[in-house]
């Protein structure tokens, strides 16, 4: 009994063990691999896992591995099923492979690449990962006005104001705050905005009026903020308070690449505890942006520098931009002189000029 004891030990299951390695698919989500209910072995036996992955161009995709691969099929197809011709080239001694299509993608347009790859230890797996279409045609946008807090027992929603400096396509777009994170950021839809237009994303959809204006007709949202001169759009069964009433980060980001391209920085002086650890993590990220100018005129996202909020964060109040419309397409940059704030009792203008 020992001997056979000794040789499952020995024998049987490490080979059980290589074999699972070997055959397991792993299939990512988005850029990040996803492996549910499995604990690989120490050693050996682990295959190649992605740890990284950009959508680099028109007609490429960049994934990084964990070590050297080659790849022996690879397959793509768009989200209506029809394949795409592409081809794998290595690089970064392997490590690195750039999946190049045919042709140019559909911008905001799922895809679908499979791969069958094997590593220099003869371990293989199959990865799948999904992607939007590269946005080549990402249009220059503003914060222009912002209600960071519902008035109580109204229907009244936070919102946020966009300006377009420049036409081109939102797709890979978002909103998001340090408050709320990640979790529930907003992504823009793949739909064509001309330079001038007024964009407003109200932050709840809690009625049959909240509908989304994907194309032309900027008349179908019925819900209150709306503007029939504006485009409305609705962050997707979200019912509950949006955004920290003393002290938050709004940006406007792209999503491939994580870069911060407008910003608006808040916080209530009086409670210096409501800068917290998410704020400040997320203000580092506007500090290498450079986008947020203290009252010096230098570029620093601080509770010192930003927009102070003693009486914004009551009923209804909403802070708006000083002359968004002469801000340049080829650059501008943001702070707390730029902004003043509109009570309750005054006209506040979601979709239209502050």
């Amino acid at each position: 009994m020992n001997k056979i004891k000794k040789y499952f030990l020995q024998t049987l299951l490490p080979a059980a063990a290589l074999v699972l390695s070997v055959t397991l698919s792993v299939i990512p989500s988005g850029c990040r691999t996803s492996i549910e209910g499995v604990e690989f072995l120490d050693g050996d036996f682990s295959v190649p896992q992605i740890v990284g992955m950009e959508v680099a161009g028109s007609k490429t995709v960049s994934v990084d591995f964990s070590r050297s691969v080659s790849v022996s099929h690879v397959h793509l197809e768009d989200a209506d099923g029809n394949e795409e011709p592409v081809s794998a080239v290595p690089c970064d001694e392997n490590s690195r492979v750039d999946f190049v299509m045919d042709r140019s993608m559909e911008i905001g347009k799922k895809y679908v690449l499979d791969a069958m790859l094997e590593d220099e230890r003869g371990n293989s797996v199959t990865v799948s990962v999904d992607f939007l279409g590269y946005n080549d045609r990402v249009p220059v946008l503003a914060l222009s006005e912002i209600r960071i807090k519902n008035k109580s027992k109204s229907d009244k929603s936070e919102f946020v104001e966009i300006y377009a400096l420049s036409s081109g396509n939102l797709s890979g777009l978002e909103l998001v705050s340090a408050s709320d994170g990640d979790a529930k950021k907003y992504s823009f839809p793949a739909i064509e905005v001309s330079a001038g237009e007024y964009i407003v994303v109200h932050m709840r959809n809690g009625d049959s009026g909240c509908v989304d204006e994907l194309g032309k007709n900027l008349s179908l949202a019925s819900t209150s903020d709306s503007s029939p001169s504006a485009r409305d759009l609705f962050a997707e069964n979200e019912s509950e308070g949006r955004f920290a009433t003393s002290a938050d980060i709004i940006a406007i980001r792209n999503g491939p690449s994580g870069k911060v391209l407008d910003v608006f920085v808040y916080a209530d002086s009086a409670k210096p505890n409501a800068w917290n650890e998410s704020v400040e993590t997320f203000a580092s990220l506007v500090n290498d942006s450079g986008l947020w100018l203290d009252g010096s005129g230098n570029p620093a996202c601080s509770v010192d520098g930003a927009f102070a909020t003693s009486s914004l964060n009551r009923e209804s109040h909403t802070a708006c931009r000083r002359n968004v419309q002469n801000l340049s397409p080829e650059g501008f940059v943001s702070g707390a002189s730029q902004w003043y704030e509109v009570s309750a009792t005054k006209e506040q203008t979601p979709g239209r000029r502050n």
